[in-house]
């Protein structure tokens, strides 16, 4: 299939999307969800920071294009999707194995263990916005509005293994072993409300400071899809076509709102800001799979798919028929210091544990220093380090600059490797970009 299998597993969220405001779009891939007044995102970030992305001279700051993002993570297993892509390629056709059945069946069963234990994919896609992301500053409410759309694609697969098995008599082989794929497509629209909070107490520590609070509203419309396709379904030729089929079948699109709210202490050396993101704990529902298997037709891939997820669902319960995702309620922190004029640091700290769109879990730190040149063609380059304190616990390093005042370019490489196509890579890469108004 020369590489069909692994492109379509990541790119299968992206379809259905026109725009989107980005994966970590612009500098804050680099500087993460750091209160940066360099990124128009930091309003989305903090509703607080709305207050502190316009200048004082100005009314407005907006966006001029839409941002681009994409990231990719593997699991700790060594070329997986050239184990997975051989496997269907000798159930499809055996006469090409090249050795005797008996170690074919040792190497792909020890192999579809490693596989279903620790082997995954997972990418994220973002595509620009239907509306440029925009602040303005209103001198007669003594406050600021952002206003911000979005749509993020994330699609993952995991393999649910089975024992390899031969047929003697027929000459061929047979395996259970699924490819189990979770995604979904959000849409989101968000509005923002800032300003300076005039009656708070007086702090030794900050006499010289201003106090920023922010509020937002996020709407949201998720549709979610799980899917199990057995290998034994996906020959060279099919593998594109039977995971969009399923993927439009079991689709199930949920309409939410998710409130947030924050604050921003600002002084002329550092700020440091507070975030409660999603407040109201909004649910979204996945469509269901392995019920009512034999309402469907006999003998096409929809029957098959059904009773493939039905017998993992009864057998050890690895998956579930029906599922909801819930965006919990989750704070982060972060600050930055102004080390000298041109030269800054950030970081920022999700205090808790929580699952993404497709179930996986993540706690992001960020660590990140930014220098602002004074020139025009490279106005400020900006290195950080991040990890991930659950789930896997990958860390990667980022790193971005600025070009002409307007263009964003920010790149991240994983510092946790695994093996593709048989030479070394990094499990986690990714790239962002950005066309935005300089602060």
């Amino acid at each position: 299939m020369k590489k069909k299998l692994l492109l379509t597993l990541l790119m299968v969220s992206a379809q259905g999307i026109a725009s989107t405001a980005g994966v970590n779009p612009g500098s804050s891939m680099t500087t993460g969800p750091s209160s940066n007044v360099y990124s128009i995102a930091a309003a989305s970030n903090n509703p607080a920071m709305t207050s502190l992305l316009v200048d004082d001279d100005q009314r407005w700051r907006f966006s001029y294009f839409p941002s681009l993002g994409f990231s990719a993570e593997y699991g700790d297993v060594d070329n997986f999707s050239d184990d997975i892509e051989e496997l269907i390629d000798i159930i499809d056709d055996p006469s090409l194995i090249q050795e005797p059945v008996s170690e074919v069946l040792t190497r792909f069963n020890n192999a579809l263990i490693t596989l279903g234990d620790t082997g995954y994919l997972k990418g994220t896609l973002g595509i620009g916005a239907p509306i440029p992301a925009l602040v303005h500053r209103s001198p007669v409410l003594n406050s600021s509005i952002g206003v911000s759309a979005s749509v993020l694609g994330q699609a993952s697969v995991q393999v649910l293994d089975d024992e390899l098995t031969y047929d003697d008599q027929n000459g061929t082989f047979a395996t259970a072993t699924s490819l189990y794929l979770k995604s979904g497509i959000q849409k989101s629209l968000t509005v923002s409300y800032s300003q300076q909070l005039r009656n708070t107490p007086k702090l030794r520590f900050a006499k010289k400071g201003k106090l920023y609070g922010g509020v937002s509203a996020k709407l949201i419309s998720l549709a979610l899809s799980k899917q199990v396709s057995p290998l034994q379904q996906l020959d060279g030729d099919n593998v594109s076509s039977v995971l969009r089929d399923e993927y439009d079948a079991n689709l199930n699109d949920t309409t939410n709102v998710a409130l947030s709210a924050g604050l921003v202490w600002e002084t002329g050396r550092y700020r440091l800001g507070f975030t409660l993101e999603n407040i109201n704990s909004p649910k979204f529902d996945y469509g269901a799979i392995g019920v009512d298997c034999a309402s469907k037709p006999e003998n096409t891939t929809a029957r098959s798919s059904c009773e493939a997820a039905a017998q993992f669902i009864q057998a050890d319960g690895r998956i579930k028929a029906r599922e909801t995702h819930t965006m919990h309620a989750r704070s982060r922190v972060d600050g930055l210091v102004y080390i000298n004029k041109n030269w800054m640091a950030t970081a920022a700290l999700d205090l808790a544990a929580y699952n993404d769109i497709v179930g996986y879990e993540n706690q992001w730190m960020h660590l990140a220093t930014i220098y602002e040149f004074d020139n025009r063609l490279v106005p400020s380059v900006r290195v950080g380090l991040q990890k991930n304190l659950a789930g896997e616990k990958l860390s990667s390093l980022t790193f971005g600059t600025s070009l002409f005042r307007f263009l964003s370019v920010d790149v991240e490489y994983g510092l946790d490797k695994t093996t593709i196509d048989g030479g070394s890579a990094p499990r986690r890469v990714g790239i962002a970009l950005g066309i935005e108004e300089s602060f």
